[in-house]
């Protein structure tokens, strides 16, 4: 029930969304300057693209995604052909950037369109049903990709029909994973008492626990996020799949009717038991790992959390917030200081309290500020002024703080880490950004 009122209460706020331009025609590129170096800027394209994808351009943007691999590709081949001009190819890697750019504008808004089919999605994913149950969500992504190219190609109505069963299939799925988790070592020992005999030589403890089986299946379907009764169901399941295992093995050798039968059908029953007990070891090795990356994967939900809860702080325009690997970066875009300074304006006052409040919420951790600049002056005074500036945002930050974030540090690359080409005005903008990087050591 509290899943489903997440995703109705999701789905109001997306109905007030408003709906995207086509994607059908090309979007407005911005042309490179002669000087342009070809293999840089096709580099740089292709790191564009694979940031891009790290937010789910892919999933959330597919034609606009799509097109910026396109356009990379083709750009790759023309580079090689020496008869088409340098021109051509740097238009093509253009066009593949403006892909890129209105991949990320598009994958934003339909995040917010589809807010409920996501949570969902994430729901599932927590349940492993992306592990458990590969085949399954990969058609499930695949349909949800579907639904966001209609919705990029202005096809509103269709996505509107889908969206509920998306909700439903991700749900369904999330219930099967739980199902297989809790549920398949039992299952596996029911079946093999089957394959030995279980139907006449135990019929009254095969029933017994088939209908202790059926109980708990029908428990987790009405309340499957109810962890600590499926635990304590399924544990007792287990021993009676065990007891129903053992006795329909003892059942088994004792039905001979002769001494050499008998003996017979003991060895046969020992490699068996051998051969099932291999099999059982296996599973349980595996249920062990799973076991083991329980805490993990309990981390890293914590983690997924916090940072959709950083993504709803700030706008666009503020700062761009991410994950890399298990760290939180955030991207300060608004934050700006005078020019060749390293002084913060208290016009940047709200903006970083949004910073410390994100901090404050992963609890113990280690936050880095970063400087940078672009190629513009000296290169050793733009790596003194980034270090300043970075300086002057973790003393802010760490004055703010309170004593349960381990520790700040700070430092200045210049334009050592540029994300764009410092020969266009907005891409000298971009590569002007302080990034403050959380890494969290307990959760």
């Amino acid at each position: 029930m509290e899943l489903v009122k997440l995703i109705e209460k999701t789905a109001i706020s997306a109905v007030l969304i408003i709906g995207i331009t086509a994607c059908s025609s090309k979007p407005e590129i911005k042309e490179f300057p002669k000087s342009a170096n070809v293999k840089q800027e096709i580099t740089n394209l292709e790191t564009a693209i694979d940031n891009s994808k790290s937010k789910d351009t892919d999933l959330l943007a597919p034609v606009s995604y799509k097109e910026a691999r396109n356009s990379l590709q083709k750009a790759k081949e023309m580079d090689k052909d020496d008869s088409i001009s340098t021109k051509s190819v740097l238009n093509k890697v253009a066009l593949g950037q403006a892909y890129v750019d209105r991949s990320l504008s598009r994958a934003e808004e339909n995040r917010m369109k589809l807010q409920d089919v996501l949570v969902a999605r994430q729901v599932a994913t927590d349940a492993r049903a992306n592990t458990l149950l590969p085949s399954e969500f990969t058609k499930l992504d695949k349909k949800l990709k579907e639904v966001t190219a209609d919705i990029e190609n202005r096809n509103e109505k269709k996505y509107q029909e889908k969206r509920a069963a998306l909700i439903t299939g991700y749900m369904d799925l999330e219930l099967a994973a739980i199902k297989k988790s809790h549920l398949a070592e039992s299952r596996f020992l029911i079946d093999e008492a089957v394959k030995n005999g279980a139907s006449k030589l135990t019929p009254k403890t095969l029933a017994t626990t088939n209908e202790k089986y059926q109980e708990v299946d029908q428990f987790i379907t009405r309340d499957r996020h109810n962890a600590s009764e499926i635990e304590t169901r399924t544990s007792s399941l287990l021993t009676e799949a065990r007891n129903l295992e053992a006795t329909t093995a003892t059942a088994l050798g004792l039905s001979a009717a002769t001494p050499e039968e008998t003996a017979l059908r003991m060895q046969a029953e020992e490699n068996r038991l051998n051969r099932t007990r291999n099999a059982l070891a296996d599973e349980q090795g595996t249920n062990v790992a799973l076991e083991a990356s329980n805490s993990e994967m309990m981390r890293d939900k914590k983690l997924n959390a916090i940072y959709e809860e950083a993504r709803t702080k700030f706008t666009p325009e503020e700062a761009e917030v991410y994950k890399q690997g298990k760290n939180l970066v955030i991207r300060l875009r608004a934050l700006e200081f005078p020019k060749s300074q390293a002084v913060i304006k208290g016009d940047n006052f709200a903006l970083l309290k949004k910073v410390e409040d994100v901090i404050q919420s992963f609890g113990k951790s280690v936050v880095m500020v970063e400087g940078h600049t672009d190629s513009t002056g000296n290169q050793q005074l733009n790596k003194d002024l980034s270090d300043k500036r970075a300086k002057a945002v973790k003393q802010y930050l760490e004055a703010n703080s309170s004593d349960k974030v381990i520790e700040f540090e700070s430092k200045g690359f210049g334009y050592e880490k540029p994300l764009a080409s410092n020969k266009t005005a907005k891409g000298r903008a971009q590569n002007r950004r302080v990034d403050v990087i959380i890494e969290p050591t307990q959760l």
